[in-house]
């Protein structure tokens, strides 16, 4: 277990990483991954929550993905935190990964690609947007799954969809 608060992290592959059976707290800080196939967050199989900060990555702004021999699905909470894909999406879910996230309390995701959540294939991905901006659409590759809940968000992208989703709006805005 680890909490960061304001902080500045910044390494080569990743601002941070949680690995299974870790929790990271991120408050009032900034992870950034400068190289190019950097990202801000990488999670495997730990769970993260971010709070008022911003995550930036060069490749992504948050990975998740699945530790190698640990069966733990990552999971992710943003709380009024800002994430951002320099040249990619804002949050990208590996191949072969269950993960779980909550987007909320306006939090925003900016991915530079044109998507804001990528989610590849046989991998699902349970969560919720509520009350957050999306910048970029929401990309699932074939084989995927997706149960996703949008409650009051606003949006600019599209949805392309390769996978199974089960998708509820309410009060969606584009």
């Amino acid at each position: 277990t680890a909490t960061v608060t304001n902080s500045q992290l910044s390494g080569g592959i990743a601002g941070a990483q949680a690995t299974a059976g870790s929790q990271l707290t991120i408050q009032g800080s900034q992870l950034t991954g400068p190289r190019p196939t950097g990202v801000g967050l990488r999670l495997l199989g730990g769970n993260a929550t971010i709070i008022d900060s911003t995550v930036t990555g060069q490749a992504s702004g948050i990975r998740l993905l699945l530790e190698g021999g640990v069966n733990r699905e990552p999971e992710l909470t943003l709380d009024h935190a800002r994430v951002i894909g320099l040249n990619g999406p804002a949050i990208s879910v590996g191949a072969n990964t269950d993960a779980t996230v909550q987007v909320s309390n306006g939090s925003t995701l900016t991915g530079s690609n044109g998507v804001a959540i990528s989610v590849a294939g046989a991998s699902t991905l349970p969560g919720v947007v509520d009350d957050s901006v999306l910048t970029g659409g929401v990309t699932i590759a074939d084989q995927a799954a997706r149960d996703l809940q949008f409650s009051n968000p606003q949006g600019d992208g599209h949805f392309e969809i390769g996978g199974t989703v089960d998708a509820s709006f309410e009060g969606f805005a584009l």
